[in-house]
């Protein structure tokens, strides 16, 4: 990582490391880049990490973002990051309001609203989406759960001519925003 650091930073790590350490933020960057790699971290966190460090080092990054998705980072797998990618491509994603994610299982976002969601070809229902990702549907909701907790995805409650009681998903600007850093890094 820190390789990768010099050569988009043209700074030696150890310089680079000593500008970061005179910051209480830069600090927290550069522990935060050490987590976000550790295994079993996605193949594209060393360079999400590493151009992060570059742009603190260089004085082109913004320091508050980009701790927070470094901070997200550590917390991604693969699965989460084909989740986000699905909610990408689909709006939203119903998954019903089980008590994991409505007793402070770690994704009940306190923005959710009662919401009539009108019925959307491209909803995906959690077993498709399951068939799609080649996983089993009951793993998505600590999956979601992850992306909720990281503000990467965005849950409201609501039904559908079909359904009722569900939360639907989607991607947020934040989520979009780690998900082109992830792409970009690929």
């Amino acid at each position: 990582m820190l390789g990768r650091t010099e050569e988009l930073s043209g700074e030696d790590p150890v310089d680079a490391l000593s500008a970061l350490a005179a910051d209480d933020l830069g600090i927290q960057l550069v522990e935060l880049a050490t987590k976000s790699v550790r295994p079993p971290a996605i193949r594209e966190a060393v360079e999400v990490a590493a151009r992060l460090l570059a742009q603190a080092v260089t004085g082109a990054g913004n320091l508050d973002a980009d701790l927070l998705t470094l901070q997200a980072m550590a917390d991604l797998r693969v699965p989460h990051v084909a989740v986000m990618r699905q909610l990408k491509q689909n709006a939203f994603l119903p998954m019903s309001t089980e008590p994991y994610f409505m007793d402070g299982g770690g994704a009940a976002d306190p923005q959710t609203t009662e919401v009539s969601v009108p019925d959307l070809p491209h909803v995906a229902q959690a077993a498709r989406l399951g068939e799609a990702l080649g996983m089993d549907p009951a793993l998505l909701p600590p999956l979601l759960a992850v992306l909720a907790r990281h503000g990467l995805a965005l849950g409201q409650s609501g039904s559908t001519w079909e359904t009722s009681d569900q939360i639907f998903y989607r991607l947020s600007e934040f989520g979009e925003n780690v998900l082109e850093a992830i792409e970009a890094a690929g």
